[in-house]
């Protein structure tokens, strides 16, 4: 991992899985992009090798509740409209 986080944000990611060597196959996300005519350019590839299949679970915004974010690439370029 190149990206610089502080040390806080470090310690909340690895809660999470996350460590600095991740790297997750994306051969199937890369697949799904490139079908639904997308470009997969290298920021994107290495962004979703480190955080691709994170759920990171938060206090809710509303409070009083938990929700989480989902590191899911193909669930997010499904839910856009191309035309």
């Amino acid at each position: 991992m190149s990206y610089l986080f502080d040390e806080n944000l470090i310690a909340a990611l690895r809660l999470f899985g996350c460590y600095r060597e991740r790297k997750v196959e994306i051969s199937q996300i890369s697949s799904g992009w490139k079908k639904e005519g997308y470009r997969v350019f290298p920021e994107a590839s290495k962004f979703v090798k480190f955080f691709g299949g994170l759920t990171l679970t938060h206090p809710a915004y509303g409070g009083g509740a938990f929700d989480e974010s989902h590191f899911d690439p193909s669930v997010a370029t499904r839910r856009i409209d191309r035309s």
